[in-house]
């Protein structure tokens, strides 16, 4: 949705807290328990009726998911050459 030099840089604080902190700092921000492996992410997915594995699913957002959104929009932008969706606001 932005140019790729914002996301890698958001992304990369995000890594890095999980990294030196082993948590999420704004889980408390969201009243969220670190402790029963609830995340914001699965606190939306339980809201919206699905039954997830909380465990599983923060050590895929947590090792996982914030580097394949970053290879994916090194993808679109770079080798692909496509815009920004909100050019905007990068």
């Amino acid at each position: 949705m932005f140019d790729w030099p914002l996301v890698i840089t958001a992304y990369s604080i995000v890594i890095l807290q999980f990294a030196f902190f082993g948590r999420c700092l704004m889980n408390e921000g969201h009243d969220l328990p670190e402790d029963d492996g609830q995340t914001f992410y699965s606190d939306v997915l339980e809201r919206l009726g699905y039954r997830v594995n909380r465990k599983v699913l923060r050590r895929f957002v947590r090792g996982y998911l914030y580097f394949i959104l970053i290879l994916i929009t090194l993808i679109w932008q770079v080798y692909l050459g496509r815009e920004p969706w909100l050019p905007i606001l990068s």
